[in-house]
């Protein structure tokens, strides 16, 4: 038994989730052969990969090694997140390996429950996830997470640290807001809650921004504007 003959069987072991061999996905990152002892590493695509078919996955690994002479076979999956490169080194949003975007062309239908959904199940699965809420007309985000265990920042570079949410890094328009000069205005400066209302409610109260809502040629440049000073400024560590 060499290294060819347990690689030549593992490709025709079929990913239980995935449906395909796992050399041809490239599931399987190496194999090392000690006399009749095989180690073999694995690549699990995604944190949300499900336990049971993980075990599935190396019982399928372990019987292809023994049907071709190995005594004892050990594998090793560890979670490796799938990603498309950047097109290029001008990418705006740095760290994250992945961005889902949750977005519909009316409003009401459940943007803001279906990204809250998704970012905690992808947490709960064990991927290091961030969750941007850039509705700048009635952000519910926060209120449906709650309060955070660390609250959002501003810090010395006038950069927004993102607030942490159960586990998950979260920024929304409601911590922040533009102000008179197209400076970042923190919301989130008021612990409580009465008073980051009152403050949000100023806001939306103002009559430029009241003027901009109704003028639809200055709602896409007002987004624009909006968004890029969230987003930008966040330094987001590497998330998957």
């Amino acid at each position: 038994m060499n290294e060819a003959q347990v690689k030549e069987a593992l490709g025709k072991v079929i990913d239980p989730a995935l449906g395909h061999d796992i050399v041809t996905y490239r599931i399987l990152r190496s194999v090392e052969v000690q006399g009749d002892d095989v180690l073999v590493r694995l690549d699990i695509p995604t944190a949300a990969y499900p336990q049971l078919q993980r075990r599935e996955l190396a019982q399928r690994v372990e019987k292809a090694c023994k049907d071709v002479g190995a005594k004892r076979v050990t594998v090793i999956p560890e979670v490796v997140t799938a990603f498309m490169p950047a097109p290029s080194d001008k990418a705006v949003l740095k760290g994250p390996k992945n961005v889902i975007a949750v977005a519909a062309g009316k409003g009401g239908v459940g943007k803001s429950t279906v990204a809250t959904n998704m970012a905690l199940a992808l947490a709960r699965h064990g991927a290091k996830v961030g969750l941007l809420d850039t509705d700048v007309f009635g952000p519910s985000i926060p209120t449906m997470l709650g309060a955070p265990e660390v609250p959002p920042q501003a810090n010395e570079q006038q950069r927004i640290t993102p607030a942490i949410h159960h586990g998950i890094k979260v920024i929304s328009f409601w911590d922040t807001v533009i102000g008179e000069n197209n400076e970042l205005v923190y919301i989130c400066a008021f612990d409580d809650l009465a008073h980051r209302t009152k403050a949000w409610a100023a806001f939306q109260a103002d009559p430029e921004w009241l003027a901009a809502r109704k003028a639809s040629e200055a709602n896409g440049p007002l987004v624009e504007r909006v968004v890029n000073k969230i987003w930008k400024p966040t330094p987001f560590s590497p998330l998957q």
